[in-house]
C-alpha cells in the first residue's frame, strides 16, 4: 500500500449530500476523530450491506465524540440510499473522485468488473451478506 499525503488529500472538496455544503476533506477530521467510510457506489448492495454494518457502531462512536462520515462518488442511488437508512453518520460526495485516485482506489469498466466481481474475497463477502442479513437489502 501506499503511502497517503494527508495534506493533499484533505484539501479535495468534498459537498456534504443533503445541504450541498461544499468543504475541503480536511475540514471534516480537523476538530474531531473522524471515520471515513468510502462507498464504491450508493446502489451497490455489498456497500449498503457494509454500511448497515458501521452504522452499528454509531452509538459508541457518538459515546466517544467520533465522527461517522461515508464519501460517495457520485449522486446515482443517493436518495435510495438515504430513503432505505443504511447509513447513520453524515454522507458527502466527491464527484470529481479526486480523493479516490489519491487513495488508490480503482475503477471498473465493463470488462474488468466480471474477474473483479467474481474473485473469491467478494464471492465470500457476498455470502456473507446473504447469510448474515435477516432483511433484504437491495442494489440497484
Amino acid at each position: 500500500m501506499n503511502t497517503v499525503d494527508l495534506e493533499k488529500l484533505g484539501r479535495f472538496p468534498v459537498m456534504n449530500a443533503l445541504s450541498g455544503e461544499t468543504v475541503e476533506l480536511q475540514l471534516l477530521w480537523r476538530e474531531n476523530t473522524t471515520v471515513l467510510f468510502f462507498l464504491r457506489r450508493f446502489g451497490c448492495q455489498v456497500c449498503r450491506w457494509t454500511a448497515k454494518e458501521v452504522s452499528k457502531l454509531q452509538e459508541s462512536f457518538n459515546a466517544n465524540q467520533i465522527r461517522l462520515i461515508g464519501i460517495g462518488p457520485e449522486r446515482v442511488g443517493l436518495q435510495e440510499f438515504v430513503n432505505g437508512k443504511y447509513f447513520t453518520g453524515e454522507l458527502y460526495l466527491d464527484e470529481s473522485k479526486q480523493s479516490y485516485k489519491e487513495l488508490g482506489f480503482k475503477r471498473y469498466n465493463a470488462l474488468s468488473i466480471v474477474p473483479a466481481a467474481l474473485g473469491k474475497k467478494v464471492r465470500d463477502v457476498v455470502t456473507k451478506v446473504i447469510s448474515s442479513s435477516r432483511e433484504y437489502i437491495p442494489g440497484s
